[in-house]
């Protein structure tokens, strides 16, 4: 699934994309970098560092072990699933 980027004005969104909103389809651009699998085993605030170099207007969650989060996509959010040790257990995604 492609996502539409958040830099103000990004090289890589030529191309455009045909995603899924609440009124229907709609084409918009998007930028190639939706998730940070690389980050895994990072501490949160190496990770929410890297990813801020990507996207600097992202909001970053962290979500500790066995926490409840909403199932809502919210393209301005990414959040850092963490394992048990504090490191992050899973590649961060945008949504």
């Amino acid at each position: 699934m492609q996502i539409p980027c958040m830099h103000a004005d990004c090289s890589l969104c030529a191309a455009k994309v045909r995603v899924w909103n609440f009124w229907g389809f709609a084409w918009i651009k998007h930028c190639s970098k939706m998730e940070w699998p690389e980050l895994v085993g990072l501490a949160p605030d190496e990770a929410e560092k890297k990813i801020k170099e990507d996207m600097p207007t992202v909001q970053i969650q962290v979500v500790q072990p066995n926490n409840f989060v909403t199932m809502d996509f919210n393209r301005r959010r990414v959040r850092l699933y963490l394992d048990p040790s504090g490191k992050v257990g899973r590649p961060p995604r945008i949504g």
